[in-house]
């Protein structure tokens, strides 16, 4: 038994990382401007124009590692590509299996670049960016103090 009283025990808050909403905020421009440049491709070639797009989702998904704004970003990278790149003046219209197409290949993008990402902050030993990840991590690193301190 320790002697010198009580205390309550102390519970540690993580650091959490960047908001999904600035994250969200952040990839939208991306992809705004990803749109943009893509947008100067001659439209003979669309699979090119909505592959600078694929890029930019992969990109950010990678850098941030937020799944949450991730999806969003790869959302808003679908309706810029078929409004502003496959159709024009923001006109969305749905194109049967070439929409599908498309559809499959930003899940993708945000897939691989979340695995990306997250294999890369792994390797540099870096912290997770997703904060219920380093939530978890928190917890668990906590309850290893506890155990030797007692």
């Amino acid at each position: 038994m320790k002697s010198g009283g009580w205390a309550p025990p102390v519970r540690r808050v993580p650091e959490a990382g960047t908001p999904v909403g600035i994250n969200l905020a952040a990839g939208a421009a991306a992809i705004v401007g990803a749109g943009l440049l893509a947008a100067a491709i001659p439209g003979a070639y669309p699979w090119l124009r909505f592959g600078v797009l694929a890029l930019a989702v992969a990109g950010f998904a990678a850098i941030s590692g937020d799944r949450a704004a991730s999806i969003g970003v790869g959302l808003i990278a679908f309706l810029i590509g078929d409004g502003f790149l496959e159709d024009r003046m923001g006109v969305l219209s749905w194109h049967g299996t070439s929409d599908l197409w498309r559809l499959m290949v930003v899940v993708l993008a945000v897939l691989v670049g979340l695995v990306v990402g997250a294999a890369y902050r792994r390797l540099a030993g870096r912290p997770a960016a997703v904060a219920g990840e380093a939530g978890r991590a928190g917890v668990i690193l906590l309850a290893e103090e506890e155990r030797r301190d007692a």
